[in-house]
Parts: structure tokens; sequence; C-alpha cells
């Protein structure tokens, strides 16, 4: 296999506000995002950052997308306990794919 692989990091960049200039895509290229252990840092609450942030990584098109999230503390207020978080998070990745 000849893979020709570049990673491109975005620190410090909020990710409900990412789009083809700030990743620097190329459309000749294939996307591939890696969002692992992010979205609990995002807010769910009344502007709900998560679903801004899935619906701009659904525009960028991308051809695979790494996405995880280890259990616990959730960053906003008004979480509660494991399973209503889990039921949240379950219903945001819905979001995403429909």
């Amino acid at each position: 296999m000849n893979i020709n692989l570049q990673i491109n990091r975005l620190d410090n960049r909020p990710l409900q506000t990412l789009n083809p200039q700030i990743i620097d895509m190329n459309h000749e290229e294939t996307l591939i995002v890696c969002a692992q252990f992010r979205l609990h840092g995002l807010s769910h609450n009344n502007l709900d950052e998560r679903t801004e942030f899935l619906k701009n990584l659904r525009r960028l098109e991308p051809k695979g997308v790494v996405l995880s999230e280890n259990n616990m503390d959730c960053s906003s207020n008004g979480c509660v306990d494991f399973p209503m978080g889990f039921s949240r998070r379950v219903s945001t990745c819905g979001n995403f794919w429909t």
C-alpha cells in the first residue's frame, strides 16, 4: 500500500466553527476527521454547540469520522448522571447521521 498521509491538527480552534478554509481542505484529498474525546467539552444546552459542530462536520463531507467519547463528567451546566448523559450523546450522534 502506498498511502500519502498528512495529519493537520487544529489545536486551539473552536470545533463548532470548522470550515474548509480553516482545515486547508483540498478537493483532491480524502478527508478523515478524528474528533475523539472532544464532544464532552462542547455545550449541549440552549445553543447546543455539539449539534453545530456535527452539522459543520457533515457539511465538510468527510470520507471517514472517528468519534468516540469516554465515560467522564460533562462540562455543561445541568448535566446529570451517566444514563441521562449517554442518552443525550446517542441523540447527538443520531442528529449527525440523519
